[in-house]
C-alpha cells in the first residue's frame, strides 16, 4: 500500500569547510550578499525539475559538525549534504583527513540512548573530492549507506538532481505501525500514558489510525484494544471503573489464582511422600522443584475479559475480521520458538487467546494452551515486533518500550529491594539490552524506515516498583508517562513532526496542550 508524499519545500543542510562556502554556493547558482553571516538563515531558491515542476529549496550552510548536529535537532531537513572536496577557490587545498567527513559525522551522531535523535544515512548526500580515488569514494558511499553522491566539479543540475533522487525515494511511503512492548501491569500503565499523549498531540488523527499494531505481553493487551478502535483514554477510565466503553479491569481479572495448577502440584507432593517416601527423601531438591507450580495465576479471567470486550458490537475477537492489522508475539515454551499470532498460519487463533499466551509470564502466570502447544510470554524471545512491522510494509514504526531496567549510581540499591526485585531487574536488563542491539541493527538494515522510540527515563523507572505483578494503579505513573512523552516530543519536535508529516499525520506543539489546561 505504497503512496507518494509530495514535498512542498525541500530543506537541505550543507556541511562544508568555511573556506569553501562561496565556491559551493556559486556552483549552485546562489549569490550570497556581501558581508552576509547568519548560519541559521536559509538561502531560498526555485528550480524547475526534470518533470517540469516548480520546486522550492531552502539551503542552509554550516561549517562545523557541532552546528550541523544542532541544526539537525532544531529543524527537519530532507537532505544533509557533506562536502568532501578539498580544493580552495584561490588555489591550494585543505589538509586531507584520515577518514572522510561523512564517516566521522555519521559515527558521531549515532545515539547513545535508543530514544535520542537519530539521523538516517540514507538522507545524506556525499560531494566526492575529484582529486581522490573516485572508485574508492564511491565504494565508501556504499559502505556508509548514504542516499547518494555527486562529484566535483559541481554543477547546479548535478547537485539538485542528486538531492531530488533522495527526496524522490523518500517520497514513497508505506504503512504506519505502532509496536508496544511488555513490562507487566506497570508497563501497561506507562504505555497508556504515552499513548494518551500521542493521541492528543496528533491533529485530526489519533493512535487508532495506524495501519499495523504489534504487541508483546502487556503491549498485546493495549494493541488488541487499539486495533479495535478503543482510544487510550478509555484504558485509564477502565482502571478506575468509570469507562463507558470498557468494563472495570480490576485485580480479580488480573490476579486469578491458578487453583487447578496449585492443587495438582500439592497432590504431587502428597502422593510422592505416601507412595515412595524413601525416593522422595533421596531426591529431595528435584522433588520439591517439581512441586513448584508453573504459574501462580491462571490468566483465564484476563482471557475471558478481553474476549467479552472484543465481542461487543463493532469489535472483533478474530484477527481475520479486523480492519487493521494486528500481530501478537508469544513464545513456544518447549521449542523456544517465537510465534506471531495474526500472521499467516496463526491468524485463526482468537485475539483473546493470543493475548493470554503473550502475557503468560512464568512463573507468575501459567503457560497458555493454544492449538496443542504451551505458550509463554513473548518477551522471552523478542522485545518488539519491529521486524514484523517492516516485513508487512511499514515505513514508519513508533515503538513504546517500558521494559527498561532501573539504573542507580548508589551501590546496593537493587539488592536492598529484595530477591524478587533483583530478579526482575535482571530480566529487564537482558530484555532491554537485546532490544537496543536489535534496534541498532534495524537502523542499518532498514534505511528506508523511520523509527520513533519512546522509553522511560532512568528517573521515571524509580517510581515503578520493578515488579510486573503490582496492580496498585497509581495515577502519577500514568500521568508521568503522559508528561514525559510530551517532553520527549517537545525536545525532538522537528524529528517527530517531519517524520509523522511524511506519513500523513500532523502533530501540534506540546505547549498547546499545556496552555489549554488539558494536562
Amino acid at each position: 500500500m505504497a503512496r507518494t508524499y509530495a514535498f512542498s519545500v525541500r530543506d537541505v543542510l550543507i556541511f562544508t569547510p568555511a573556506e569553501r562556502r562561496r565556491l559551493l554556493l556559486s556552483s549552485l547558482g546562489v549569490q550570497e550578499a556581501e558581508g552576509f553571516h547568519n548560519p541559521d538563515a536559509a538561502q531560498k531558491l526555485r528550480r524547475v525539475d526534470a518533470e517540469g515542476r516548480d520546486v522550492r529549496y531552502h539551503i542552509t550552510v554550516t561549517h562545523s559538525a557541532e552546528d550541523a548536529h544542532r541544526l539537525l535537532r532544531k529543524q527537519y531537513f530532507n537532505v544533509l549534504v557533506i562536502d568532501e572536496g578539498r580544493a580552495l577557490p584561490e588555489g591550494g587545498s585543505l589538509p586531507r583527513p584520515d577518514c572522510s567527513l561523512t564517516e566521522t559525522f555519521l559515527s558521531e551522531i549515532q545515539p547513545e540512548h535508543v530514544a535520542d535523535f537519530t539521523w538516517r544515512s540514507d538522507r545524506t548526500l556525499m560531494l566526492i573530492d575529484p582529486e581522490g580515488d573516485d572508485s574508492r569514494a564511491v565504494f565508501e558511499a556504499g559502505r556508509l549507506q548514504v542516499g547518494g553522491y555527486a562529484t566535483w566539479p559541481l554543477t547546479a543540475d548535478s547537485f539538485f538532481e542528486a538531492v531530488t533522487g533522495i527526496c524522490r525515494r523518500r517520497a514513497v511511503v508505506g504503512k504506519t505501525a505502532l509496536c508496544l512492548a511488555g513490562g507487566g501491569i506497570e508497563g501497561l500503565i506507562y504505555e497508556v500514558g504515552a499513548l494518551r499523549a500521542l493521541d492528543e498531540l496528533l491533529i485530526g488523527h489519533g493512535v487508532n489510525d495506524f495501519d499495523i499494531y504489534c504487541g508483546i505481553s502487556a503491549g498485546a493487551i493495549a494493541g488488541s484494544f487499539l486495533a479495535n478502535g478503543i482510544p487510550p483514554a478509555e484504558f485509564v477510565r477502565a482502571f478506575h471503573g468509570d469507562s463507558t466503553l470498557v468494563d472495570h479491569m480490576g485485580p480479580r481479572i488480573i490476579f486469578q489464582p491458578a487453583w487447578a495448577e496449585l492443587a495438582s502440584r500439592a497432590m504431587h507432593m502428597v502422593s510422592g511422600w505416601f507412595l515412595s517416601p524413601r525416593r522422595a527423601l533421596g531426591g529431595l531438591p528435584a522433588f520439591y522443584m517439581k512441586a513448584i507450580p508453573s504459574g501462580f495465576f491462571s490468566g483465564e479471567n484476563l482471557r475471558k475479559f478481553i474476549r467479552k470486550e472484543l465481542e461487543r458490537p463493532g469489535r472483533t475477537d478474530r484477527f481475520r475480521d479486523l480492519e487493521k492489522e494486528l500481530y501478537i508475539g508469544a513464545t513456544d515454551q518447549d521449542t523456544s520458538e517465537h510465534v506471531v499470532f495474526g500472521d499467516r498460519g496463526w491468524d485463526d487463533v482468537r485475539i483473546s487467546g493470543a493475548v493470554r499466551a503473550s502475557t503468560a509470564l512464568v512463573p507468575f502466570y501459567s503457560p497458555a494452551w493454544v492449538r496443542g502447544r504451551w505458550f509463554v510470554d513473548g518477551s522471552y524471545t523478542r522485545t518488539s515486533e519491529l521486524d514484523v512491522a517492516v516485513a508487512k510494509g511499514a515505513t514508519l514504526v513508533v515503538i513504546i518500550d517500558p521494559l527498561v531496567p532501573i539504573r542507580s549510581g548508589v551501590s546496593g540499591y537493587v539488592r536492598r529491594k529484595g530477591g524478587l526485585f533483583g530478579g526482575i531487574q535482571g530480566v529487564k536488563a537482558l530484555v532491554h539490552t537485546r532490544f537496543v542491539e536489535g534496534y541498532r541493527r534495524a537502523l542499518k538494515k532498514y534505511p528506508h524506515v523511520d523509527f520513533l522510540v519512546i522509553v522511560p527515563e532512568e528517573d521515571d523507572m524509580r517510581l515503578m516498583s520493578g515488579s510486573p505483578m503490582r496492580y496498585n494503579y497509581r495515577v502519577e505513573l500514568e500521568e508521568l508517562a503522559y508528561q514525559e512523552t510530551l517532553l520527549r516530543v517537545e525536545e525532538s519536535f522537528a524529528q517527530f513532526n517531519g517524520e509523522l508529516s511524511r506519513h500523513g499525520f500532523q502533530i501540534r506543539q506540546p505547549a498547546e496542550l499545556r496552555n489549554s489546561g488539558r494536562t
